[in-house]
């Protein structure tokens, strides 16, 4: 009878032993079957992922990062089963796939490398060119040439205007300096001619000359343009410069007591004004049409009026 027992107990045992070791192994099964299904998975939606991100780099680098994280993660898994040991055939795969990992990473990392010191060796570049240190500006330099090219008034004639203004444009274009041009047109021109003729007339343009020049700058230079119309040639001045001395002698010329012999009455002399800036790139028939025109405006407003021609328009100074 205690025999009967005994194997019955062992028998009970036995089974009991069979029964932990298969569900242990059940429990294997479905972990390696569910990693596995779980790799297929991942490789599945991988594939997916890339199709929709190839339209979008960013998308695809951080796909490309999250898909070597997940491998990295499966291969730490992988290594924490215990005693794990794989066939030649699994280790051969690991290896291949490790080694053509490396190889395509590599191109990749190497490739957008030498690719980003492109860009930045181009950038370099560029910055030195902006950066260079410009060449030492050339000094403005300019000589009258007054010769005898004279009018009554024994001021420069039209010839020798148009030669001045010439070498004052070539000047300001060498050395990159603004320069002005002021128009003095004398109002009620052909009146004063007709009453004072022509003798009398070169006297109140010698006069007016003189008041010119006094108000001006020794640098400057004063032509005969028109029979009614001086034309000073104003080196280095900019706009503002520019307006300052034509209202300076605007005003020299408005307060000037006007007399053809020094006992004699007093005669009314006006004129109108327009300045413009001769910039670098400005070629004479632009330059004296600019004056040309803000002078015409000056001399529509009435006497004693000054313009100063911006390049677009003509601009209102002065007044009465």
């Amino acid at each position: 009878m205690a025999t009967v027992l005994s194997t019955s107990l062992l028998a009970t045992t036995v089974s009991s032993d069979v029964l932990v070791l298969a569900g242990a192994l059940i429990l294997l099964v479905s972990a390696l079957v569910g990693f596995v299904s779980g790799m297929f998975y991942e490789r599945a939606a991988a594939k997916r992922a890339m199709t929709r991100a190839k339209k979008h780099l960013s998308q695809m680098v951080n796909m490309v990062v999250s898909s070597l994280e997940s491998a990295h993660e499966a291969c730490a898994a992988l290594e924490s089963f215990p005693n794990i040991v794989l066939t030649s055939k699994e280790l051969k795969q690991l290896d291949a796939k490790q080694a053509s990992l490396l190889e395509t990473v590599s191109r990749v990392v190497s490739s957008q490398q030498a690719m980003a010191e492109a860009v930045t060796a181009e950038s370099k570049t560029k910055v030195e060119a902006a950066t260079e240190t410009k060449p030492e500006p050339v000094e403005f330099a300019i000589s009258w040439q007054r010769d005898d090219k004279t009018d009554a008034a024994g001021l420069p004639d039209r010839s020798a205007f148009d030669s001045n203004l010439e070498m004052l444009l070539a000047a300001g274009n060498t050395s990159e300096v603004d320069s002005g041009l002021l128009f003095i047109k004398i109002d009620k021109f052909d009146q004063l001619q007709s009453r004072f003729g022509s003798g009398g007339i070169s006297t109140l343009l010698r006069k007016m000359a003189a008041v010119v020049c006094r108000a001006g700058r020794d640098e400057d230079l004063l032509c005969r343009y028109s029979n009614d119309t001086l034309a000073l040639l104003m080196p280095k001045v900019d706009a503002a410069a520019g307006r300052l001395l034509a209202q300076k002698i605007r005003d020299s010329v408005r307060s000037f007591h006007f007399r053809l012999e020094e006992s004699g009455p007093e005669i009314f002399v006006s004129a109108s004004y327009g300045v413009t800036v001769c910039e670098p790139a400005d070629n004479g028939d632009l330059v004296v049409n600019r004056a040309g025109n803000a002078v015409s405006r000056s001399q529509r407003r009435g006497r004693n009026q000054l313009h100063l021609h911006d390049g677009d328009t003509a601009v209102h100074c002065l007044a009465g």
